[in-house]
């Protein structure tokens, strides 16, 4: 039996650098130390809660593992195969 080990091709940002990516221009949100980019979903302005509810929680800001929690699991894996840029650095 033959066992692979994939070296995973995201990145991991620092929480200064989640920082910066706080505006409509480019927004970034974490969740259970996952870094999504939402930028394209803030700019559509779709989110039922409304987008100041998103920007409040740009760059890190807060963690936003509640609020992606509250979603459904269909919803939680679109989330992750869209936005999910990376990991928050240790």
């Amino acid at each position: 039996m033959s066992l692979f080990f994939f070296k995973s091709n995201k990145k991991y940002y620092s929480r200064s650098e989640i920082a910066l990516h706080n505006s409509k221009e480019s927004l970034w949100v974490i969740s259970n130390n996952k870094v999504y980019d939402i930028t394209s979903y803030y700019n559509k302005s779709e989110h039922p809660g409304g987008t100041q509810i998103l920007l409040s929680r740009g760059g890190g800001k807060i963690d936003c593992s509640n609020d992606f929690n509250f979603h459904s699991q269909k919803t939680q894996n679109h989330i992750h195969k869209t936005y999910f840029i990376g990991y928050v650095s240790k």
